[in-house]
């Protein structure tokens, strides 16, 4: 059981991290409206950080990886597919973000998952292999004929499909003072009744932190490996919980808690431990030891829910009545060559 137990919990760890071992698609995604150009504490706009960040998260993609670069606003441009071939290719998809500056006047969030979603359909981009990354500041503002929209995000799930990872990396919280207007078009409450993984950043080093984090896909491995911790861990504590189980009703059923080694006029007594599923007796090994024991074998008292049971491994030296694997109550009495143990 415990060997099935293992074999599953590593097949379960390569099967997630064969996931990540092969080239992604990654699509990142740039909000260029004129909100972000809104200034933080220190005078950088919101804009420049998430280009900075960026610019830093590229050179963390691998050989093979194939990047759509795509900014929006009232509209959605798209570029790409750019295959990562080497430090050249993420110095030319840097160069090209930063060629795009926030000029536009609306947020149109819902036409741009449109188009982002018509462009992984239309090149068949595998969505258990992608992930698609927004970048924004948490405003959606569409232009003025089509303010309806603004209510259509809650249908954003029929887009894509249910394993499409995407991430909202909301830059909202880096402006200190917000208008009311914007807090009231904030998308975070639409953003948060999809499927949509809404991450927001509250100091520019957070910013950096997750969006290298997602663009690499150690955002979602990190959460995997937490889970898989989690779930080693629960496996560990009832496996550990079952030994004491076990334990204790071993001790119920055969009422002992020590046994009586006896040779002559030597006479030791050793306490049956709480912590020890099997213990043994031999004369080199084991929790007992008899180094004057005229016996090469070993005597093994096994914890299990119907008492405990005891084994000898050569049964050619055993003087007293005995059966391999039978229970063991108060009063027991084994002798094998010259020690006599007796289980009080």
């Amino acid at each position: 059981m415990r060997k099935n137990i293992v074999l599953y919990s590593f097949l379960a760890i390569l099967l997630f991290v064969s996931n990540f071992a092969f080239s992604d698609y990654v699509i990142i995604v740039i909000d260029t409206s004129l909100s972000m150009n809104r200034r933080v504490m220190d005078s950088q706009r919101i804009y420049d950080i998430a280009l900075k960040s960026l610019s830093n998260a590229i050179y963390s993609l691998k050989n093979g990886d194939i990047v759509y670069l795509a900014d929006f606003n009232e509209k959605t441009y798209i570029r790409g597919p750019i295959e990562i071939k080497g430090t050249h290719t993420k110095d030319v998809i840097v160069k090209i973000m930063y060629g795009t500056q926030p000029y536009g006047k609306w947020t149109f969030t819902y036409q741009m998952l449109k188009d982002i979603s018509t462009l992984v359909k239309t090149n068949n981009i595998p969505p258990e292999k992608s992930r698609i990354i927004i970048i924004s500041d948490g405003i959606d503002d569409p232009p003025i004929k089509a303010k309806e929209y603004l209510l259509e995000l809650d249908k954003v799930a029929t887009l894509f499909d249910p394993s499409q990872l995407i991430y909202y990396i909301s830059l909202e919280k880096l402006v200190k003072q917000q208008k009311a207007e914007e807090q009231k078009i904030s998308i975070k409450e639409k953003i948060k009744s999809t499927k949509i993984s809404f991450i927001e950043a509250k100091e520019p080093e957070e910013a950096q932190k997750v969006i290298t984090e997602t663009i690499k896909g150690d955002y979602l491995m990190n959460k995997i490996l937490s889970l898989i911790g989690i779930l080693l861990l629960a496996i560990l504590l009832l496996v550990i919980l079952a030994n004491i189980s076990i334990i204790l009703s071993s001790k119920k059923k055969s009422r002992i808690s020590k046994v009586i080694c006896t040779s002559g006029k030597t006479k030791k007594t050793f306490p049956i431990p709480l912590a020890k599923r099997t213990i043994i007796i031999s004369k080199e090994k084991g929790y007992i030891k008899l180094k004057d024991w005229d016996y090469e074998g070993e005597i093994k008292i096994k914890s299990t829910i119907s008492g405990y049971r005891i084994f000898v491994t050569n049964t050619s030296k055993v003087i007293s009545p005995f059966k391999n694997g039978e229970i063991i109550t108060k009063g027991y009495k084994l002798i094998v060559s010259n020690y006599t143990f007796e289980f009080e």
